[in-house]
């Protein structure tokens, strides 16, 4: 895996923390929408991380990507 790569990795998964920081302080608000909308970023960038420890070619992640929007919004 390429430095480039696992900076990468590190800025998705630190995004995703402050992502979920920001959730926890608008549901302390009570701000309902706000809060699951940076759940959901958060999430997303927690798997978009896992994405690319995982798939080398960018058209498969967008692909995996995909997937995951549909399958989320399928619960919700």
């Amino acid at each position: 895996m390429t430095e480039d790569k696992i900076e990468l990795i590190k800025y998705r998964l630190s995004k995703s923390e402050d992502t979920y920081n920001d959730a926890l302080y608008l549901a302390e608000g009570k701000k309902w929408n706000a809060a699951t909308n940076r759940l959901y970023y958060s999430v997303y960038y927690t798997v978009h991380a896992l994405l690319l420890c995982k798939i080398y070619h960018r058209e498969l992640i967008k692909e995996q990507e995909s997937f995951f929007t549909s399958f989320f919004f399928q619960l919700i």
